[in-house]
């Protein structure tokens, strides 16, 4: 499958409202970007990091996602673990739709740290989470959006 977007949001305990999410898309000008977006608490500002990453970069990682049947992910059984003052990591792939005619959603999965995993699935999330660290290049900008509130 074609990757469109990936989206990682690492596990944190804060009830503080903070945020923290990254995301592997094209921009504008289609060239693969990394957007990293951050905030300390739900009334402060929220800082949007941009790094460059190279094409060949991301065609390995879309190709390690391909040969791991990362998606899969998606359907393991959901865990009886829960806690309401934490966030658990998550990730969400986004494949390009295979239909040109008429309106088709793309086709995503998304899974996150309240699913039944093996080990032989952790190591594989360990190593899918190590891969896309990699992908960070240069910082292209760094913006600060102040909040209106």
């Amino acid at each position: 499958m074609k990757l469109r977007e990936f989206r990682y949001s690492p596990g944190y305990s804060d009830m503080r409202g903070a945020s923290h999410s990254e995301r592997l898309k094209k921009n504008d000008q289609g060239s693969w970007v990394i957007v990293c977006s951050d905030r300390d608490r739900h009334d402060s500002p929220m800082i949007s990091t941009v790094y460059a990453t190279s094409p060949e970069a991301a065609a390995e990682f879309e190709e390690f996602i391909n040969a791991n049947n990362i998606p899969a992910l998606a359907d393991r059984k959901e865990s009886d673990l829960f806690a309401c003052d934490y966030h658990p990591w998550s990730v969400t792939l986004v494949f390009e739709s295979d239909s040109n005619e008429g309106y088709f959603p793309a086709p995503y999965f998304s899974f996150d740290q309240y699913k039944e995993f093996t080990g032989k699935d952790m190591e594989l999330i360990k190593e899918l989470r190590e891969r896309f660290r990699a992908l960070r290049g240069a910082i292209i900008s760094k913006t600060t959006e102040k909040n209106d509130w």
